[in-house]
Parts: structure tokens; sequence; C-alpha cells
């Protein structure tokens, strides 16, 4: 005769497992973020009610967590999934991100590297064009440090004004030194046998 207690415990064993089972990889919403701590709460069920089924804070997969380290946080209304170990939820992280209707695809070729931002900035790669490009919305800066010095390979093109804080020079000479032949330059005069004198106005 079987025993109602051990079928009982037994029931809920498989019950448990099935739980598990699915709590494994599941599929999620980011809810809400919080970035000072690097976690997200995800929905990722609705109870009886109709209410979104939230996880507890989670932290979420990055590239690196080293030495070398990199961020880019998600958005409440991305899609991630869900890992959790022996599908244990409250142990689980979120890997960011899928694709959705909300929130398709930025592009289509096999060929294009791109990264689109919120405010419409984009940074582009077409390795079959051999192009990089980076576009930023009106009113944007960009900015580079390197105190050791740039070094730019090929012809550049500049649309607007350059400035500088040190000497300009070119194949020919330095900036400097151009102002400092004009500014000292005399003419010699045939009639009679004299200098003009330098310029009526130095190069600043």
């Amino acid at each position: 005769m079987t025993d109602p207690r051990r079928a009982s415990e037994r029931a809920f064993d498989l019950v448990e497992l099935a739980r598990r089972l699915a709590n494994v990889v599941r599929l999620a919403t980011v809810h809400e973020v919080d970035h000072a701590s690097a976690r997200l709460r995800a929905r990722y069920d609705l109870d009886q009610s109709g209410d979104a089924v939230l996880t507890g804070w989670l932290p979420w997969l990055t590239r690196r967590a080293g030495g070398d380290s990199d961020w880019w946080a998600p958005e409440a209304g991305e899609q991630v999934v869900l890992l959790s170990p022996s599908g244990d939820l409250p142990q689980a992280v979120a890997l960011p991100a899928i694709y959705s209707a909300m929130r398709p695809a930025p592009a289509d070729g096999p060929d294009q590297r791109l990264t689109v931002f919120s405010d419409g900035a984009r940074i582009l790669y077409d390795r079959a064009a051999h192009a990089l490009s980076a576009t930023l919305p009106d009113g944007a800066t960009a900015s580079l440090r390197a105190t050791s010095g740039v070094s730019i390979t090929g012809n550049l093109a500049v649309t607007g004004d350059v400035t500088a804080t040190g000497d300009v020079s070119d194949a020919a000479g330095s900036m400097q030194e151009m102002r400092d032949t004009y500014n000292t330059h005399d003419h010699p005069s045939a009639d009679p046998p004299a200098d003009t004198g330098g310029p009526n106005q130095e190069m600043d």
C-alpha cells in the first residue's frame, strides 16, 4: 500500500523540480534599474490578477568587471534573459538584451557594426565599405585627451575653424617661423638705394 505522506512528498518534489527547471532560463523585461548598485528588477510573469511578477534586485552580465571594466546599463522596457543557477531566481543574473517589436534591430546588414544612442548619436563601421563614421546630434561635443600626442596618417579635411593653443607646422615650417620672418623682413629700394623698412603691421 502506498504511503500517502510519501506520495504527497513525491508530488511536491515533482512540482518543485518543474518550477526550478522553468526558472533556469527565463525571458524577462527590465522594470527598473538601480544604477548606483548596478542592479535591476525585471518582470518575468503575471499573477492571477494580471499584475507584474517582479524579480528581486539582480546583477546584469557585462563584458568586463576586473582591472578593465565596462559600463552600459540596461534600460526599463529592455528585454533580457534571466539565468538562474539551479532554477533559484533570487540567485539569477540578467543577460541583456533581446530585440523586440517595440525596440527592433537598428540595422539589417551583415557587414555593419552599429551602435545607436537614444539621443540620436550613431557610431557605425561598415566592413564592406571600409568606412567608419561617428555622428553626434546637434550641440554635442567630442573630446580626446592624449598628453603624448595624437598621430593621423592620411589627409585631414576640416569644415569649420581650427584653434590651437600651441604652434602649427607643415612641411615648410611653423606658423611662428612664418611670423618671425614676416615681422622682421624689409624690401630693398633701388632709387635711392635703401631699405624701405619692415611691414606696417605685424602678424600676431
